[in-house]
Formats: structure tokens, sequence, C-alpha cells
């Protein structure tokens, strides 16, 4: 098969590239698409072959359309892997790192400087100290800020009780100390008051919210609140002995 000199010369001397794609009855041969020139062998009977050549200008619209695909590959991928790692990192949340509520164990203590007075009006004046254990379940550690728990009798607030800051770590105990300054009227003055001191005693409870973060893994920290609720039970038939449960709830 020979080719016309003088389109030979012209795409040696243009640089042109040349493809072929032959086609007979018995096998195909897939075309390779060139720059410049398709050089396309009709395939029939031996006798009437043709060769046919068909000139195509380079207008550069291959090669961008190839860096599109690329860049569309590429963005797909990276887009497939983030989708994972988000998929990943939520059922590791929800499972291995999911934040458990604290276990909440206060140790009995006594009400301290009782006082009471009956003129010119009921009044009472004591220290309530409490002592609670923290147990943190979670992997991570909790550090938390400083705050105000109240402490109410019959819904009505008679003291606030400071709790400082703090982190209680992964997996581990600390003991919180803190305590309450009872004054005024607010209780004697209850109609309530003096039936639960001649029943043995007095019921207070006690709510705090203390907000703080969680270490999730090594580097990441989640804002959390950890909501504390405590009864506390003051005996006054046995020498002012105070019992208290408590519990608490970890809210994100």
């Amino acid at each position: 098969m020979e080719v016309d000199h003088h389109m030979s010369s012209t795409t040696k001397q243009n640089k042109y590239q040349l493809c072929f794609f032959y086609m007979n009855h018995r096998s195909i041969f897939p075309a390779l698409h060139c720059n410049k020139y398709i050089i396309i062998l009709a395939a029939g009977n031996n006798n009437s072959r043709k060769l046919k050549m068909q000139k195509i200008m380079n207008d550069g619209t291959g090669g961008k359309a190839s860096k599109r695909k690329i860049l569309k590959i590429c963005c797909c991928s990276l887009l497939l892997i983030i989708v994972v790692l988000v998929i990943v990192f939520v059922s590791l949340f929800f499972t291995v790192f999911k934040p458990r509520d604290p276990i909440l164990t206060p140790y009995p203590t006594k009400l301290q400087n009782v006082h009471f007075r009956f003129d010119p009006s009921p009044s009472i004046t004591a220290t309530l100290n409490l002592i609670i254990n923290v147990k943190n379940p979670n992997r991570g550690d909790f550090e938390y800020k400083d705050a105000t728990a109240s402490l109410d009798y019959r819904g009505i607030s008679v003291a606030g009780i400071p709790v400082q800051h703090g982190t209680v770590p992964g997996r581990g105990e600390i003991n919180v100390t803190t305590y309450a300054n009872v004054t005024g009227d607010k209780i004697a003055g209850n109609p309530s008051f003096l039936e639960d001191m001649a029943a043995g005693s007095v019921m207070f409870t006690s709510s705090a919210a203390l907000p703080g973060k969680v270490k999730v893994v090594r580097t990441l920290k989640i804002h959390a609140t950890v909501l504390m609720t405590c009864d506390v039970c003051v005996f006054t038939n046995q020498s002012y002995y105070v019992q208290s449960t408590c519990n608490a709830r970890i809210k994100l």
C-alpha cells in the first residue's frame, strides 16, 4: 500500500501524525485518535479497496477535555474519601467514643454550725458540706468550668453551692468538695419546716449545670454540659446527719 508522496512530505513537514484504522471481513483493529490525520482503509472485497484520507485540524479541545476529565475524577475521589471518613468518624463517635453519663456517689456528711432563732421571726443558719465522688466512664477527659449549684427547699432557692473548675480524667475519678451556707428565714418561715423537723428529716434538692469539653480523641474536643441533680436529706433526729443521692447526665 502506498500513500501519495506529496501528502507524506506534507505531513512530515508539518509534523503531522498518521493513524490507521484497518477493518476487513475477518478482523477489526481499533482506530487511534491522533491530532492531525486519520487514514481510513475501508474494507471490501480484494478488488475494490479504497484509501481515504481526512484531515482533522487540531484545535486543542482533546487535551482540555482530557484535563477536565482527570480533574473530575480527582474531585470525585476526594469527595468519596471525605464521605467515607465522615461515616467512619460518626460510627466511632456513636459507638466507641459515645459520651456516657458520669457516675456520682455522695459521701455522708453532717450539717454543721446549726443555729435557730425564733425572735422576732423564725430563722436558721447552717453550713452544708458535700463531698461527691465523680467517675468518668468515657475514654476522654472532661474539663468543666466554674459553676454554681442551687440548693432548694420545697421549690424555693435557699442557698448557692459553688463548684470550682476541674478535670475528670478519662476512665478515672475525682472527689468534688463543696459547701452551702444556709441562712435566712426562707426555710424556718415555711409552714412545712416545723412539720419536717418534727418528722425527723428535712429534704433539700440541688441542681447544677457544669459546662465543659469532652476530649474524644487526642486532639479533638467537643462542647458538653453535665446536668447534676441531688436529693439531700438532713436527719434532724440523728445529729443532723446528711445523706444524699445524685444523678448526672451529659448533654452535647
